[in-house]
């Protein structure tokens, strides 16, 4: 019979993760289709859960905050995968157009890293709402029904992306 630890936050933490677990994989698929992202999105929304020492004896604001960090992390990966799908695309689109120099092809590697790095510094809503409306077309108001928080905010969090990506990306143009 293995030896369960007598600490009270890993109790809690098991019950939430044996109570909720298939319930936030069902509210993940929603957002995904493939069950296996799926899965890994949602073990990883507890191992940062477990890492950022939630306060599991607040039941419902520790279900409300792995709800949450489902839907910001699936939206998240939606983003990203448009993203990865539409560089595709524009690289295909422009390659059919012309054939770039080796030095220019280094440039766009070098510019497309680059935006990736700087995207990656910004704070995780920041990042969040300019890859909804830069990405996905959401406009604000979409995107503060999305995210649950107010349309000038949307406006402040899209200004601040907007000021660190030109500061960041400057160098480079």
């Amino acid at each position: 019979m293995p030896l369960e630890p007598a600490h009270s936050r890993y109790r809690f933490f098991r019950q939430f993760f044996l109570q909720y677990y298939a319930e936030l994989c069902d509210f993940a698929q929603r957002f995904l289709q493939d069950p296996d992202e799926v899965e890994d999105l949602v073990q990883g929304v507890f191992v940062r859960a477990w890492e950022r020492e939630i306060d599991w004896d607040d039941t419902e604001r520790a279900r409300l905050y792995l709800y949450r960090s489902v839907r910001n992390a699936a939206l998240n990966y939606l983003a990203h995968q448009k993203m990865k799908r539409r560089r595709l695309q524009q690289f295909h689109e422009q390659a059919a157009r012309w054939s770039p120099s080796p030095e220019q092809a280094v440039q766009a590697a070098e510019l497309t890293e680059a935006i990736e790095r700087a995207l990656a510094q910004l704070p995780e809503t920041r990042r969040t709402i300019f890859l909804l409306s830069r990405y996905h077309g959401l406009s604000y108001r979409e995107i503060a029904e999305v995210m649950g928080i107010s349309v000038k905010t949307v406006e402040t969090q899209m200004g601040g992306a907007l000021r660190f990506l030109a500061q960041h990306l400057q160098p480079l143009t």
